[in-house]
């Protein structure tokens, strides 16, 4: 159990870290919309047509997860990169990404 609190605690940091990587060079949040193909209790995949067959990113603390998210959902993820990690920092039902400001 301590390794697994570490773990999310290491990438909550990292995230944290790398806040302003949400946003690629030009400026546009990073987002992915697609199926859930799965959850999990630190991770979502995600199939994505415009990404290849699936999308895997990292949930952490920090990560806002709708409360009827399940396999087969459609969903806008935003997410950042570290290094070269997805963390999901946001995941939004439905296929419409909000207004780009709006991360």
């Amino acid at each position: 159990m301590q390794i697994r609190v570490a773990v999310v605690f290491t990438l909550a940091s990292l995230a944290w870290a790398a806040g302003p990587a949400a946003r690629g060079a030009d400026g546009k949040a990073r987002t992915v919309t697609g199926e859930v193909l799965s959850t999990g209790d630190m991770s979502l995949a995600v199939r994505a047509p415009e990404h290849g067959d699936a999308t895997a990113f990292i949930v952490d603390t920090t990560t806002k997860l709708p409360a009827r998210l399940a396999a087969g959902s459609r969903v806008t993820v935003y997410y950042h990169l570290v290094g070269d990690r997805a963390v999901a920092d946001r995941v939004v039902l439905g296929a419409v990404p909000s207004p780009p400001g709006d991360v």
